[in-house]
């Protein structure tokens, strides 16, 4: 929760150095237009859906004092959501340009 919290207050503070910069320029624009999809998709893993999955079930393990199951499920999980979010991530890449056309 706080890692949440900082993270929404190193984007407010990133928004604000961005917005100084560029002002309300087009420039602008396209960067709150091309952020706000990973942003939401952040907001939906890391605030909601994950953590009120993953949270229940790793705590379970640890009241059953099953350390080492509990750390592989938390390493399987972070596992999936990095292979997730990097083939997201490629195909985003790669369909880029296409898509701005």
């Amino acid at each position: 929760m706080a890692t949440f919290l900082v993270s929404r207050l190193l984007g407010l503070l990133r928004d604000v150095v961005i917005g100084a910069q560029f002002g309300t320029s087009g420039d602008y624009d396209a960067y709150v237009a091309a952020f706000r999809i990973p942003d939401i998709i952040y907001t939906l893993i890391a605030g909601g859906i994950l953590m009120s999955a993953f949270l229940p079930t790793f705590t379970d393990y640890l009241a059953q004092e099953d350390r080492s199951g509990a750390w592989r499920l938390a390493s399987a999980v972070i596992n999936l959501v990095v292979v997730v979010l990097a083939a997201i991530a490629l195909l985003a890449a790669l369909l880029a340009e296409p898509i701005v056309r």
